[in-house]
C-alpha cells in the first residue's frame, strides 16, 4: 500500500471488498474509519502497548456482513510481553498482574462469559505462555495469607493502613492498587456453624 506502483487506498480497499485482492497490509493506515463489513479475517502482525489502538485493528473485521458468519483473528505476536495486554483486554481486566493471573485462572475454569455469538479460546500451552509471562510479586502470597488470616480471625477484611503496619506494602500488591487487591480476594466461605445442642447430660 505504499509507493509509486501501488494502488490508491480507495480503489484498493474497493478491490478487497469486490473480492478482487485476497489480503492488504498496512501499518498504522486502517485502525480505524474505514468500513469494509465482508472482512472475515484479520493477521496482527506487530505488537501494539495500547489496548486502544488494538481494538480499534481488532474492529475492522467485527462489521456484520450478510455473507459472513465469523471472523477469524490471527495473532502472531504471541511470544511479545505485549500479548498480556490483549488478554487483559479480551478478558476486561484492569491493571495489575495479580488481577490478571486470577482471571487467568478463572478463565480456565469456564468462570468467564462473554457477550453472546462472542468466544475467546486458549489452548492449554497458550495458557502456560500467559502465565509464564506475568511477573510475579514477591510478596503476594505473604500478604494474601495475612488478609485470609486477618479476615477470619476479625470478621472483617483489614484496612490498607493496618496491612501496612504489618509490613506490607498495600500499593504494591500485584493489583491494580490496594481495592483492586480486595476487589480480587474471593469471598470468605459462611457455612453455618452447628447449633448448640439443648441436651444436658445426666
Amino acid at each position: 500500500m505504499s509507493g509509486e506502483t501501488s494502488a490508491p487506498r480507495a480503489s484498493a480497499l474497493k478491490a478487497l471488498e469486490d473480492g478482487d485482492l485476497d489480503i492488504i497490509f498496512a501499518v498504522d493506515m486502517f485502525n480505524e474509519g474505514v468500513e469494509v463489513p465482508s472482512i472475515d479475517t484479520v493477521l496482527m502482525l506487530r505488537p501494539t502497548e495500547r489496548p486502544v489502538i488494538w481494538l480499534q485493528q481488532l474492529g475492522r473485521g467485527l462489521r456484520q456482513s450478510a455473507d459472513k458468519t465469523h471472523l477469524a483473528v490471527i495473532d502472531y505476536i504471541g511470544n511479545h510481553q505485549i500479548f498480556l495486554t490483549k488478554a487483559r483486554t479480551l478478558l476486561r481486566i484492569g491493571a495489575g498482574e495479580g488481577a490478571l493471573r486470577i482471571a487467568l485462572e478463572k478463565f480456565a475454569r469456564h468462570e468467564i462469559s462473554f457477550p453472546a455469538g462472542c468466544e475467546v479460546t486458549y489452548d492449554l500451552e497458550a495458557l502456560d505462555i500467559l502465565r509464564s509471562l506475568i511477573r510475579q510479586p514477591r510478596n503476594g502470597e505473604e500478604l494474601t495469607a495475612f488478609y485470609r488470616d486477618f479476615r477470619d480471625r476479625h470478621g472483617t477484611r483489614p484496612t490498607a493502613s493496618e496491612v501496612q503496619h504489618a509490613g506490607f506494602n498495600p500499593g504494591r500488591t500485584g493489583h491494580a492498587g490496594w481495592l483492586g487487591f480486595v476487589n480480587d480476594m474471593p469471598a470468605r466461605s459462611r457455612a453455618k456453624s452447628p447449633k448448640p445442642s439443648n441436651t444436658k447430660s445426666r
